[in-house]
């Protein structure tokens, strides 16, 4: 989560220069912005399962562990966005809780049917 707020930091300090506004306004015009705010959802999911496989390996992950890391990834969001910075990739809504429980499943594949 923490990538993601990196990442939209980074994109508010960019907005100084006109040259990334007028890009980030094509990018995140309706149909694109709609299909980058879920591939930047399915990217933090799949993030999700890299540092739980990584971080805590300890855990044995199965279908359950990634429902609640899906739970853990939006709580968070939701968290995220109750800070006053402005949501430009990602936020806690319908498009997120779909692209944070694709990537996570994807990335969780192997562990399904544990």
């Amino acid at each position: 989560m923490l990538f993601a707020i990196v990442v939209e930091v980074l994109l508010i300090l960019g907005m100084q220069t006109d040259l990334v506004v007028m890009a980030l306004s094509i990018l995140l015009a309706p149909p694109l912005g709609m299909l980058l705010s879920i591939a930047f959802a399915v990217l933090v999911g799949a993030l999700a399962v890299y540092l739980l496989k990584r971080l805590h390996s300890q855990i044995l992950i199965s279908t359950e562990v990634l429902w609640a890391l899906v739970f853990c990834v939006m709580v968070q969001l939701v968290l995220k966005s109750l800070l006053p910075l402005p949501l430009y990739l990602i936020g806690a809504d319908q498009a997120s809780l779909i692209g944070v429980t694709l990537g996570v499943f994807w990335q969780g594949r192997s562990y399904w049917r544990r």
